[in-house]
């Protein structure tokens, strides 16, 4: 494993989860107040919401010394508490889609048959 800044890590997830809010036009005046838009519209689920927050949380950590410091451990958690949040908001649509226009073609090909 390469090194990596933990707190420069997590500085970096807080952003992502910042771009995903713009992209998906969240609305409220702080990262915590997006979140729960996005919940409350269905674009996440509420559970999702506490990962968020979570990352959220280290992310602070990250950027104000005060706080403490991240530690290398603590890097893992962060990229899998992301990509849950990535890819319930961009992977699994686009699967499901993927399948339902798969699913839809195979219907259409029997309907031609009969």
């Amino acid at each position: 494993m390469k090194p990596i800044d933990s707190n420069a890590f997590g500085v970096l997830i807080g952003r992502v989860i910042d771009l995903v809010c713009t992209d998906r036009n969240a609305t409220g005046s702080t990262l915590n107040n997006k979140l729960e838009d996005l919940a409350k519209r269905g674009e996440i689920p509420q559970k999702l919401v506490g990962v968020a927050s979570g990352l959220r949380k280290l992310r602070n950590v990250g950027a104000h010394a005060e706080l403490g410091e991240l530690t290398p451990e603590e890097v893992p958690i962060m990229e899998d508490l992301c990509r849950a949040l990535l890819d319930y908001v961009y992977s699994a649509p686009f699967l499901a889609q993927k399948a339902q226009d798969k699913i839809d073609q195979l219907v259409q090909r029997r309907a031609k048959k009969t």
